[in-house]
């Protein structure tokens, strides 16, 4: 069917395809009297600005990447209101997938892609729709890759490139693209590893009966693995379809490289049934593979529509967490479309979210000790290996819920849940509980305990017991009873109570909480002075308070407080994993000892590495070093146990924005003020972010919906700083000077840091210095003050204080403000 719109300069000739976005013709450029492919926005689109916008960006983004293996732009622009974009034309279309390839021939088109791509990734570009549509065959054998439509640029419009949303083809789409998560070149790499298992062998690797089947799989399932024949391939396949984008190889242009190794071990007589060594992603040392399984058998194997007409899907992520947690289940039981008739569910990890059981007494009091089970249940149930369980910040966001099974297993991504009550009458105390498969709700084992209140600990030890046995306790291997470190050593229960309320508060980045935590903690050491837990727990809160509202002389009582605390707990458990992460914030904060906080936080991490505040704690060290990669890395690992931690998504914010991924780091601080929508500093480094997007409307807004203090007073003047109207900015900044000139010392020198004067700047870091003003730590990953780094005299305020030279840091400044 033609077109209604005509563009001048070019003679439409005929249709080659129609999508779900835009038709695509065969026409003749007059000019050059050369054939092109025209692609033309569907009349319903091009009334849509935003679409128009995109689609536009398609053809810039394209043109900017000239490569021998892209397709080439010849021209793009609107005529009278049709936006058009003329490209390469390309006669032998997409390659096709509809039989196996030649191995020879399957490698070549994956290396001249890879080429494409890391030409495209080194421009800051990532497709995300790596797939053979857009895989396009010349006359001459070469391929160039096309429809950069929905790639994304650095610094790009979150509104054109899909923030938050899984955007893609869904038989091609990375576990991290499936599950909305922020995304590099390795991202693409997978995808490309799907076209290579489908060119070598006719068929996907993953099959189902719709998407969402599709993509619980590319999370969850196991490894493809290729015929016997292809053999020499699969250390190369397993490399690119790693479920871990850390696993897999680390760019484009080694995987070029890789791939012509091969091809030259087949020139030489090699046979592509011979292996090869699988190599580290990123060293080039010899690891084992990941695991993998055999090929799809036909019989269970569902075909993709047809090439040309199965639209792109664009999902939003918490719709699509929704999907992939009660796929958990799917995969876990032999009800939906498996990879394999022989794949082995077992091989899938078990997973459970206790969830806070209910205090059924009608006392408030008991509360703490309902929780305390809940608490002691997660501690106990993670010693099981292979038992995925999530942490308790996240699973008791779901107190008090009417929110269904399936919607909690999907927002924790687990299979199972925990949940029951707590009843205590007198002495008696009376637990209920029940095991729920999230998918379904079905009730796979429930049961009553009857037990004296002073019994409780037996009590967790009997329902850990029971519940383990009705999660298949036989195929999860039991480690050493590790001990129940919380637990007090003389038993008080109300000294454990009291340690719960404390560890409460303390997880919770207010000031308010803090010293409710200080107050619980301080009875909980009352009660058993040689509760070692608790004195750990009661340094952090006061360390932690001094970082959100003490200043002067207070902050150095509570410093003084804060050390005696952690020196106390190390006194009576030198071994004790929280004690070690204590006194790493403390010489972090208080010392400014770099090396001694990186030191205790490694100790605390190796006696227990699933701790997530000795995590988060090495990564703050490490970023304050300047290492803020390897922060970033520990920050999602905790959050991979633990998704709903606001604070963990706050640093997630800061780390992302530090390392100049700016739309994701506007994403991250979002999500906290979601999940904590109190927390203050959430605001403050959301305004601090859109500052450094260019968006001084967005910033005010952020700034604006601070709650009421010091940290609104930060957010307005770094929202003011970067507008247009000076005043404001005067004003602003005379108002936090005012009012805050001792707690918040080195906010000021933030403030003009912004602003362009690094004299002023320069000043307010020596007052926060004097001060001993924790926001010194942040001196290597704060894009602010990292406008300065070339200064001689910041470079000496940062040796003065112990730190590397701010060049060495991996963050980037913010760039591009108004002085």
């Amino acid at each position: 069917m033609a077109p209604s719109a005509t563009i001048p300069g070019y003679q439409i000739l005929d249709t080659l395809g129609r999508g779900g976005m835009a038709s695509v013709h065969r026409a003749l450029q007059e000019s050059l009297g050369r054939e092109v492919a025209l692609k033309l926005l569907l009349p319903a689109l091009a009334a849509d600005a935003a679409a128009t916008e995109r689609f536009l960006r398609e053809g810039r983004i394209a043109a900017r990447l000239a490569h021998r293996h892209i397709v080439g732009i010849h021209d793009v622009g609107v005529h009278e209101g049709q936006p058009y974009l003329a490209m390469e034309f390309i006669a032998g279309g997409p390659v096709s997938v509809s039989a196996p390839h030649a191995p020879r021939d399957a490698l070549e088109i994956v290396r001249q892609v890879a080429l494409a791509l890391a030409h495209a990734h080194r421009e800051g570009v990532i497709h995300r729709d790596i797939k053979p549509d857009n895989i396009l065959r010349r006359s001459d054998g070469s391929c160039a890759l096309a429809d950069f439509g929905i790639a994304r640029a650095a610094h790009a419009d979150t509104a054109l490139t899909g923030e938050g949303l899984a955007i893609g083809t869904p038989h091609y789409m990375s576990p991290e693209q499936v599950q909305g998560l922020p995304l590099d070149g390795r991202s693409d790499l997978y995808s490309l590893g799907i076209v290579l298992y489908q060119l070598l062998t006719g068929r996907l690797p993953y099959a189902g009966s719709g998407d969402v089947a599709v993509g619980v799989q590319h999370v969850h399932a196991p490894l493809p693995m290729l015929p016997e024949a292809l053999a020499g391939v699969q250390p190369l396949l397993d490399h690119l379809l790693a479920k871990d984008p850390a696993k897999r190889l680390r760019d484009a242009a080694l995987l070029a490289r890789r791939v012509e190794a091969l091809q030259a071990g087949w020139r030489q007589g090699a046979s592509p049934t011979t292996p090869v060594a699988a190599e580290n992603p990123a060293e080039g040392a010899t690891v084992a593979p990941p695991p993998r399984t055999p090929p799809p058998a036909a019989a269970v194997e569902t075909r993709a529509t047809a090439r040309g007409t199965r639209p792109r899907r664009a999902w939003i992520g918490l719709g699509l967490l929704v999907a992939i947690a009660a796929g958990t289940w799917w995969l876990a039981t032999d009800r939906g479309p498996r990879v394999t008739a022989a794949a082995d569910a077992s091989a899938e990890p078990v997973s459970i979210a206790v969830l806070p059981l209910v205090n059924a007494s009608g006392d408030a009091a008991q509360q703490y000790f309902a929780d305390g089970l809940s608490e002691n249940l997660i501690v106990a149930l993670s010693q099981f290996e292979g038992l995925r369980v999530i942490s308790r910040n996240s699973a008791f966001r779901f107190r008090d819920t009417e929110t269904d099974s399936r919607a909690i297993g999907a927002a924790l991504g687990v299979a199972h849940l925990l949940e029951g009550s707590v009843q205590r009458a007198g002495d008696t105390v009376r637990v209920t509980a029940t095991l729920v498969r999230s998918a379904d709700g079905t009730t796979l084992w429930s049961q009553r305990y009857d037990r004296p209140y002073q019994d409780l600990f037996a009590l967790q030890d009997d329902i850990t017991a029971a519940v383990a046995a009705a999660l298949k306790g036989k195929l999860l291997a039991r480690v050493a009873n590790a001990p129940h470190d919380d637990r007090p050593p003389g038993g008080n229960l109300d000294a454990y109570a009291a340690y719960l309320e404390g560890r409460f508060h303390a997880d919770r980045r207010t000031a308010a909480d803090q010293r409710r935590a200080i107050d619980a903690l301080a009875r909980a050491t009352h009660i058993d002075p040689a509760y070692a837990q608790a004195w750990a727990t009661l340094s952090r809160a006061w360390t932690g308070l001094i970082a959100l509202e003490l200043e002067g002389d207070a902050a150095r009582d509570a410093y003084a407080e804060a050390r005696t605390a952690v020196e106390t707990a190390l006194a009576l458990a030198p071994g004790l994993a929280s004690a070690h992460a204590a006194r790493g914030y403390l010489l972090a904060n208080a010392d400014y000892d770099w090396r001694g906080a990186e030191t205790e936080y490694r100790l605390a991490v190796e006696l227990a590495p699933g701790d997530d505040y000795a995590r988060h704690g090495l990564g703050r060290a490490l970023a304050s070093q300047g290492r803020v990669r390897e922060a970033l890395d520990l920050t999602r690992g905790i959050l991979a146990d633990d998704p709903l931690h606001a604070t963990q998504h706050y640093w997630l914010s800061v780390y992302l924005g530090a390392l100049g991924d700016l739309d994701e780091a506007a994403a991250a601080a979002r999500r906290a003020i979601e999940l904590q929508p109190e927390g203050a500093t959430f605001h403050s480094q959301l305004t601090l972010v859109e500052v450094g997007r260019g968006d001084a409307g967005a910033a005010l807004e952020a700034a604006r919906g601070t709650p009421a203090g010091v940290w609104k007073d930060v957010a307005l003047a770094f929202a003011h700083v970067a507008g247009r109207d000076r005043a404001a900015a005067d004003e602003a900044i005379a108002t936090l000077e005012a009012k805050h000139a001792q707690f918040a010392a080195y906010q000021v020198a933030e403030v003009h840091a912004l602003r362009g004067d690094a004299d002023r700047s320069l000043e307010w870091l020596e007052r926060a210095l004097a001060n001993r003003d924790p926001g010194i730590t942040l001196l290597l990953f704060d894009p602010a003050l990292l406008r300065l780094r070339d200064d001689p005299r910041f470079v000496a305020f940062c040796a003065k204080v112990g730190l590397p030279p701010p060049r060495d840091s991996e963050a980037r400044a913010l760039r591009g403000l108004r002085p």
